[in-house]
């Protein structure tokens, strides 16, 4: 079979699934309809995770076949790619990735450590997992780490990039692995596509604004009930058998999710305090990127 030969590797909540939705609009690009995967990491997750609502190795590919069976009729395409976004966080994941595939390109999205942290936090809020509050969160991370909670949970550790960032680069070579800034994504998704496929060496593509819509918005309920039962599995079903287009179903969610969370700020004292945490990785990976990293440090 041909080979995967493109992966959105991380980071979670950095815009991998708005990413990996955009791209498969590309008549030169397959993205797999299986998003995260976490193949290559199969072998370093340990199940079971003991954080509330977190996935299960049936949530998971592990089996080759069942792997390649995620790309069947994709031959055609210059482009085959599936998108895991731990596969950062699990560094050891680009040594799998480049015995599989040498030539395979990487793209790595990250954003703003604190943002990321909260909005993972929020993301967990939101699907009504996490009851405590942020502060709570980050002070018994550590402690969630070592019961196996999943990553999702693990909000500081998931925003310290530059170790990995590294890794992958050196594993792969500059060329080969490309990091998108989710503030240039957000500002103009169009010009950052299009360096995309500059980097994938493939036509730049008509991307229409219209279909470029936010995918997997986080938020704080603003009725925990009422949340909870747009959460319901069978709810969730019906609308699924409602609306089969996935690009609908994704407006249907926006417009409710828009309606019933809300953005809260984080404690300004909190965001001084993980600024101050992040601040060395940040000023490294600036140098190892050469790029301005100062809105981060804000």
């Amino acid at each position: 079979m041909t080979k995967v030969n493109l992966f959105i590797a991380g980071m979670s909540k950095c815009g991998t699934t708005s990413l990996h939705n955009y791209l498969n609009l590309h008549e030169n690009i397959y993205m797999s309809n299986f998003k995260e995967p976490q193949y290559f990491i199969r072998n370093q997750l340990k199940f079971p995770h003991q954080g509330p609502g977190d996935r299960n190795i049936d949530d998971i590919i592990i089996h080759s076949t069942d792997y390649e069976a995620l790309f069947e009729g994709s031959e055609e395409y210059q482009i085959r790619g599936e998108s895991s976004s731990d596969y950062l966080y699990f560094e050891k994941s680009a040594e799998e990735i480049k015995e599989y595939n040498p030539d395979a390109k990487i793209i790595l999205m990250l954003r703003n450590p604190v943002d990321r942290a909260y909005s993972a936090y929020t993301h967990l809020t939101r699907d009504g997992r996490e009851t405590k509050t942020f502060e709570f969160a980050l002070e018994h991370e550590e402690e969630r780490i070592n019961l196996n909670y999943g990553c999702m949970w693990h909000l500081k550790s998931m925003s310290l990039y530059y170790d990995k960032v590294k890794h992958f680069i050196d594993v792969f070579g500059v060329d080969q692995v490309k990091v998108v800034i989710f503030d240039d994504f957000k500002e103009d998704s169009v010009i950052v596509l299009n360096s995309i496929c500059d980097f994938l060496e493939i036509p730049k593509s008509n991307f229409k604004d219209e279909d470029l819509i936010n995918y997997n918005i986080s938020g704080v309920p603003k009725n925990k009930k009422i949340m909870s039962l747009v959460q319901n599995k069978w709810l969730k079903q019906i609308i699924k058998n409602m609306i089969p287009s996935a690009k609908a179903k994704e407006k249907v969610k926006g417009v409710i999710f828009s309606k019933l969370l809300t953005k809260e700020k984080m404690q300004f004292e909190t965001r001084i305090r993980l600024i101050d945490y992040f601040s060395n990785d940040i000023n490294k990976l600036e140098e190892l990127l050469n790029i301005n990293l100062s809105k981060w440090k804000k």
